[in-house]
């Protein structure tokens, strides 16, 4: 009797554990995993808060996950590949258009609309949106005020005036004239984007019958292309020597003065600035990109800015509404703009409700710094999102992640600028392998 008794306890104690497991499984499937890039701990922070205020209302866990930004591409590219995706992924829309034509994303067109997004930002495929943008990167360069002020300099406006404005503050090893980054790496990619944009260099051409061809290496647009690397080896003769070109050097090199002039995307060199070197905020401001005057002259656009649209990828798994919920809840929050300001001006609403409502114009940052604020509002209209760039009109690249993943413009550059080799021969060369990938991206998705 007692072993019998005994028995009946522990099985119940046993059914009640595997119940128990299966419950605690249940929850544990009830979370969202969210990875990111963005690992400024203000901004850290803040996510932080949001998601714990989302999972006391709903029950639905948020586990965030903060990669560093050279890491991110490896770390989720291995998550992809062994089947276990996050997901929501912080990324550009061009990698939103890439994993929903491969199908690994779902469409959020319902949210999209929900959430009021403007038509200008929305990357779609098929009538479907493949991603939510929460926040624009305007793409600028940054100008010391004081030091050209001192030497009777204009702000340059054309890619010769740069020249001669980098030429004639050049005093290395104290002072560079300017700071481009010559290595394979996405702050060299954006350099080079910069040049396509205000010297009209496109990648590829999409042809009426849907087809698309590479075009990098043919005709006036392979010399324009030629004309871009050349400015681009003699911008780096006044760039600070033997640099790794990270995002991090590249606003070391500005913050401790070294640099007269900086090529970023976004306002966090700004805020760099404002963090280490508070004797050169005031004097740190914005400027267009310059633009090849022969370009301008022969009737070529040459007005755009390069703008990268950021946002939220939700891969297909088991939890897509609860993470759909999750992204709303988040860009919706009244905390959202105190994240957007968690790196002023850097991060750009969406929403220009946002950008222009007392929350945000009031905060104490952008308060002080009208002149930067005039400068985002003035030339935005301009701002064009770099998966626009090679696309016909009201339709989006498929393939723009190919080659700026890739880092490809920024190889390009480094090797001229460093490696010395012929800008024809690196231009031919780097045609031939996009369209190698092409070809491989079109067998994948069947297109």
């Amino acid at each position: 009797m007692r072993g019998s008794r005994l028995t009946k306890i522990l099985t119940i104690l046993l059914f009640g554990m595997l119940v128990l497991g299966c419950v605690g499984g249940l929850a544990a499937e009830k979370e969202v995993v969210y990875m990111s890039d963005e690992a400024d701990p203000k901004s850290v922070a803040i996510f932080n808060q949001i998601a714990a205020d989302f999972t006391a209302e709903t029950g639905i866990k948020v586990k965030n996950l903060f990669v560093g930004f050279d890491e991110f591409p490896q770390r989720l590219a291995t998550l992809i590949a062994v089947g276990k995706p996050p997901q929501m992924v912080k990324q550009g829309g061009a990698e939103g258009v890439m994993y929903y034509n491969r199908g690994l994303a779902i469409p959020v067109t319902d949210l999209c609309n929900e959430l009021g997004i403007e038509e200008s930002l929305r990357f779609k495929m098929d009538g479907e949106d493949t991603f939510i943008p929460s926040n624009i990167d305007f793409s600028e360069a940054w100008y010391r005020s004081d030091l050209l002020e001192a030497s009777g300099l204009d702000v340059p406006e054309t890619w010769d005036e740069y020249l001669e404005v980098a030429r004639t503050l050049n005093n290395p090893p104290d002072l560079y004239g300017a700071n481009i980054p010559t290595s394979k790496t996405l702050a060299c990619e954006l350099v080079w984007s910069f040049i396509c944009y205000t010297n009209d260099i496109h990648w590829k051409r999409f042809n009426e019958d849907g087809t698309v061809e590479v075009i990098l290496d043919q005709g006036e647009n392979k010399q324009r292309a030629i004309e871009g690397l050349e400015f681009a080896r003699e911008l780096a003769k006044y760039s600070p020597p033997g640099a790794t070109a990270s995002w991090t050097e590249m606003m070391a090199n500005f913050a401790t003065g070294r640099a007269a002039i900086s090529q970023y995307c976004g306002a966090r060199l700004l805020d760099s600035v404002y963090t280490n070197n508070r004797d050169l905020y005031p004097y740190t401001k914005p400027m267009r990109w310059p633009y090849n005057a022969a370009a301008a002259a022969a009737g070529l656009d040459v007005s755009k800015i390069p703008l990268w649209i950021e946002g939220y990828i939700i891969f297909d798994t088991d939890l897509n509404e609860e993470t759909k919920q999750f992204a709303k809840y988040f860009l919706t929050s009244a905390g959202f703009a105190e994240w957007c300001l968690s790196v002023p001006f850097h991060i750009v609403p969406y929403s220009m409700d946002i950008w222009h409502s007392d929350t945000f114009t009031s905060h104490p940052r952008i308060a002080e710094r009208p002149d930067v604020y005039q400068f985002i509002e003035d030339n935005f209209a301009d701002g064009l999102p770099q998966a626009l760039w090679d696309a016909p009109e009201g339709q989006v690249d498929p393939y723009r992640n190919l080659h700026e993943n890739a880092h490809m413009g920024g190889e390009m550059i480094a090797r001229v600028v460093v490696g010395g080799e012929d800008p024809a021969k690196v231009i031919e060369e780097t045609a031939d392998e996009l369209r190698r990938l092409i070809t491989e991206e079109q067998r994948k998705t069947g297109g």
